[in-house]
């Protein structure tokens, strides 16, 4: 996670214009870049016949495939051919977090113009924008073995927001 913000120096490349017209202006924002989530992996039922809910996952078989191709259907994050249901009686092999989810790119920015109108008096103009490059932020695939899905992206983050504002201050 990083912020900058920057004055942008109009009133130096606009000479001929009115100083009020050049100065005062800032281009600022946040960027976050993280990692997923750990991917939870389990199987719903009592298949290990312990009575103990949240205990059981399925077995994993091996070549786990991470899948970016967000056209498919349903957006498959993983195959789910690597994974197979426990057997009755027994503990399945796979672990409940070995691997990560999509991570998340995120910019926002925001451009200010602040102009003095009077000694005690000025205006300050800004438009923000969130997820300034429409980047599409996946949530984490359902690691539910016995969900319909298993190994899907159902959900992202908001695309690109802007707003304006105008405020007055004295």
């Amino acid at each position: 996670m990083g912020s900058y913000n920057y004055t942008i120096p109009f009133d130096r490349a606009f000479s001929a214009l009115p100083r009020r017209v050049t100065q005062g202006w800032s281009l600022n924002g946040i960027v976050r870049l993280a990692t997923g989530l750990p991917v939870s992996i389990s199987e719903n039922g009592d298949r290990s016949l312990t009575g103990g809910s949240g205990v059981d996952r399925p077995n994993y078989l091996g070549g786990l495939a991470i899948t970016l191709d967000v056209k498919s259907d349903g957006f498959v994050y993983f195959n789910k051919s690597a994974f197979s249901e426990e057997a009755l009686g027994g503990q399945g092999t796979s672990t409940p977090r070995f691997f990560h989810g999509p991570g998340l790119e995120n910019f926002d920015t925001g451009l200010q113009k602040i102009t003095r109108l009077r000694e005690r008096y000025s205006l300050q103009f800004r438009a923000e924008f969130f997820n300034t490059l429409n980047h599409a932020n996946f949530s984490n695939p359902s690691g539910s073995f016995t969900s319909a899905n298993f190994g899907k992206v159902t959900a992202a983050g908001a695309g690109r927001v802007g707003q304006v504002s105008l405020k007055f201050l004295w």
